[in-house]
């Protein structure tokens, strides 16, 4: 008769007590088959079918009863399993599921997969006051703090006026005008309303008054234009009717006003009409510069009328023999239109030995120009060195 063997579970390290129990009843069940089927073949009942050979020989069954446990061992593993405290240490016991887990919900099932990363920053603060940062709602720094006073401005209507306050945390509107009592007037509503109220008394009646004003200077609009200046140093100038500016002193711009030492380092000094002009020597004459008006200068007098002299002065001729050299004469009271006399001194120079002249003497013409002239000198017989001593007359 065919044998039905029911799979045994694949062996592993740990499995749970139902399984056991499960694989336990499948052993014994396959046992109880085999043994009814020996049993019904060798006791004259139902015949098995011939075998040959040894058990060995039939691999199939043998390989079906060389995996089983024996009845014995499979039973002190199931009485050893169920008398172990915690069997299986990797798994869970119901009360400690309840412990650890949370039981499944819905809702924490919807806010799990649809909260934000913002939620999640909220959900983990600690307190009122992290959760207040964290909205960016901190009293006092991003919001303003309750005040029962602004509560009651806030909760103020929209009718136009002015807020009064009229006690503690207590306000009401009033209106502009003069419709009611209550209302504040402007000054155009007083102005439109009322008369001016104009006092009828003496001044001499108001002798507070009369005190006050005795020596002030009354009102004047020259004053009070001045008065009006500004803090700028400089002379007052005035421009017209109370009308007054100011003017510095100096030469910075041309509306400048100079001082005698500005004018004087500014500018020459002018000479006066029918005046000598300054300067001048002893001796010296007035004489007509050119044809311009009053243009003279200081001069030597030439007119042998007493009164002219002669002026010296030394020129050198170097120490390398010459004949001929020409010499730049400096002289203020020199012109272009002057006439210049000049010739050989006979008054020792520098270095020289008295009278030794005579032996090449000089003779010298001028050509006179502004403030100098030119000396052409010519040593005859010559050569001549060294210094020699010219005098002349400017005519």
């Amino acid at each position: 008769m065919p044998i039905t063997i029911r799979p045994i579970i694949e062996p592993r390290a740990e499995f749970s007590v139902v399984e056991f129990v499960r694989v336990y009843a499948d052993i014994n069940y396959n046992f109880s088959i085999i043994e009814t089927a020996v049993n019904a073949g060798g006791g004259g009942g139902g015949a098995w079918g011939s075998i040959s050979g040894t058990l060995s020989d039939q691999t199939d069954l043998q390989g079906a009863l060389d995996a089983k446990e024996d009845d014995g061992v499979a039973a002190a593993l199931l009485t050893a399993h169920e008398a172990a405290g915690n069997p299986h240490p990797g798994y869970l016991t119901p009360a400690e599921g309840d412990a650890s887990y949370q039981p499944l919900d819905s809702d924490l099932t919807t806010l799990a997969a649809n909260i934000t990363a913002f939620g999640h920053s909220l959900v983990d603060d600690a307190n009122q006051a992290a959760a207040r940062a964290t909205l960016g709602l901190v009293p006092g720094t991003d919001v303003q703090l309750h005040d029962a006073t602004l509560a009651a401005l806030a909760a103020l209507n929209a009718t136009p006026g002015l807020v009064e306050q009229t006690g503690a945390d207590a306000f009401t509107k009033r209106a502009l005008g003069v419709a009611a009592s209550t209302d504040v007037l402007t000054r155009a509503d007083g102005d439109g309303r009322f008369a001016a109220l104009v006092h009828t008394h003496a001044q001499a009646d108001v002798t507070n008054l009369v005190t006050d004003l005795a020596g002030k200077q009354p009102l004047d609009a020259e004053l009070t234009a001045l008065a009006g200046l500004n803090a700028t140093p400089g002379l007052v100038e005035q421009t017209g009717a109370a009308a007054f500016t100011k003017r510095a002193l100096g030469v910075s711009a041309g509306t400048d006003v100079l001082t005698r030492a500005d004018g004087d380092g500014r500018y020459s000094l002018t000479a006066h009409p029918g005046h000598a002009p300054a300067g001048g020597s002893g001796g010296q004459v007035l004489k007509k510069i050119d044809g311009t008006d009053y243009n003279y200068s200081w001069q030597a007098d030439a007119t042998g009328g007493g009164g002219g002299s002669a002026t010296e002065v030394e020129v050198d001729f170097g120490t390398k023999p010459v004949y001929e050299a020409r010499f730049t004469i400096t002289d203020g009271t020199v012109t272009a239109a002057s006439k210049v006399v000049i010739g050989e001194s006979g008054k020792q120079a520098t270095g020289r030995t008295q009278g030794d002249a005579e032996w090449d003497s000089i003779t010298v013409a001028a050509n006179p120009g502004s403030g100098s002239f030119q000396a052409y000198c010519r040593a005859i017989p010559g050569p001549v060195v060294g210094r020699r001593t010219l005098h002349y007359m400017v005519i």
